[in-house]
């Protein structure tokens, strides 16, 4: 069996993709797998409707990250000029979108409101019923994003195992590159041999 190397970073940052560059001069492998959600500018207009205020995190998250520039995109872009394999081992926003978009999950977001509107009725002093409303709807917000972002990263580890297994059925050197959330994931459920 081949080496499975985890290349754990901080996203857009100089160190990162220092790190990366120096492992991929001094070291030979034969595949590289990286995170990093594609397709985020390829949403159509009914996903808007359906998750305005996730889109909206969402999109000035990946604003931020193209900005700075990720090690993920540096990765593609030195295995392309070097003649490794690239994958992109994740998941597509509107896959991740269609996949957590259910009935079910709004339920969670109803549940989360109706408790901090009960918990806005306690308050002792005087707080306008419409202000109740938005205070409830703000924490509901909150408390949804947070549960996405749980429910997405356990969704995305996931995709990331089943796209490592799949690649490391050949004896080839391969370099995962992910952020440090997903590399404690991997090193958990991989052998791995750690990038300094």
């Amino acid at each position: 069996m081949g080496t499975l190397y985890l290349l754990g970073t901080v996203h857009g940052t100089r160190k990162s993709k220092k790190r990366l560059t120096s492992f991929l001069t001094n070291n030979k492998v034969d595949i590289i797998l990286a995170e990093g959600i594609r397709n985020h500018n390829l949403l159509n207009k009914n996903y808007w409707k359906i998750e305005p205020f996730l889109l909206l995190v969402v999109k000035v998250y990946f604003y931020c990250l193209k900005v700075k520039g990720t090690e993920l995109n540096l990765a593609e872009i030195l295995a392309k000029n070097k003649g490794i394999k690239f994958v992109n081992m994740d998941m597509s926003l509107s896959q991740v979108i269609d996949t957590f978009h259910k009935k079910s999950n709004l339920l969670v977001f109803l549940f989360i409101f109706i408790m901090a509107f009960i918990i806005t009725l306690f308050n002792k002093g005087y707080i306008p019923l419409f202000l109740k409303f938005i205070i409830a709807f703000v924490f509901a917000e909150i408390g949804y994003l947070g549960y996405f972002a749980i429910s997405v990263n356990n969704l995305r580890n996931k995709n990331f195992k089943v796209n490592i297994i799949s690649n490391l059925k050949n004896d080839k050197e391969i370099l995962v590159v992910c952020g440090k959330f997903h590399s404690k994931f991997i090193s958990k459920n991989f052998n791995v041999a750690k990038v300094k």
